[in-house]
């Protein structure tokens, strides 16, 4: 015999439609977050930075151009973003030698994907890139609840974008609750 209150409700939700964006930022990825502070004799307090300057600054910039771009004037996004990033490092002058059968000149040891084993870390990298697209792709960085981050040496430096916009369906007793 079944207790009162256990019945199973059952709630069958419509299918779920998702849209990728993806696009390609040229340029060299660099990493977000890290601030540097030192103390400012004149003022009396401890003045903080962004570790990454204008570099950093650069990165975003091209981010967010790139996304503007791939959203083709559509409003930002408010539902669940899946955000996969693959970010391309310049190659470094070790992973070049000279032959004589090419004649003197700089030739690519390994043209295989390689991976990038050194800084900045991949979180960093991505926290720079997801902070560029926030108010563009999605309305906040919160909103992105999954995704894959890879970083290799590469012959064009950059990052190979792709974004999963979920249209999440919510049950009605959920309204209000879930925007």
């Amino acid at each position: 015999m079944k207790q009162p209150g256990t019945e199973a409700i059952s709630i069958t939700p419509p299918p779920q439609h998702s849209k990728i964006i993806q696009f390609f930022v040229p340029g060299i990825p660099r990493p977000g977050g890290s601030k540097k502070g030192f103390y400012n004799p004149k003022l009396g307090r401890v003045m903080m930075v962004k570790a990454g300057g204008q570099y950093e600054e650069n990165w975003r910039q091209a981010v967010a151009h790139a996304a503007l771009q791939a959203m083709k004037d559509e409003p930002p996004f408010k539902g669940a973003v899946r955000l996969d990033a693959t970010f391309y490092m310049p190659r470094p002058k070790y992973h070049y030698h000279t032959s004589k059968k090419s004649a003197g000149k700089l030739r690519l040891e390994y043209k295989g994907p390689c991976p990038h084993l050194s800084a900045p870390d991949r979180g960093k990298l991505l926290r720079s890139t997801e902070d560029a697209m926030k108010g563009i792709v999605y309305a906040d960085d919160s909103q992105v609840y999954a995704g894959d981050v890879e970083k290799f040496y590469g012959e064009r430096p950059g990052a190979e974008i792709k974004i999963t916009l979920h249209y999440v369906w919510y049950p009605e007793s959920m309204k209000g609750v879930v925007q």
